[in-house]
């Protein structure tokens, strides 16, 4: 997955469900992602760590996306309660 990569799972259709899916690229993301993880991460500024935990939020906390992941390393990010 690249940073604009969204994955949705657990998802169901008019054919029943389906276990997962990814959209190759979020224009949200696209827009959002790198001014957000250079703003916390190397700027500390709290307004960036919060797109950031809302931009994981919108990947419904999914640990395997590069945006959760990168929330986690940084120490002064809000802190997020994963499943």
């Amino acid at each position: 997955m690249d940073r604009e990569t969204v994955f949705y799972q657990d998802l169901v259709n008019s054919k029943g469900p389906i276990e997962s899916q990814a959209m190759d690229s979020s224009d949200i993301f696209r827009q959002f992602y790198v001014a957000a993880a250079i703003g916390c991460k190397y700027n500390q500024d709290p307004k960036s760590c919060q797109t950031l935990a809302n931009l994981c939020v919108m990947q419904l906390y999914n640990e395997r996306t590069i945006v959760c992941r990168l929330l986690k390393t940084i120490p002064h990010a809000p802190k997020i309660y994963l499943p």
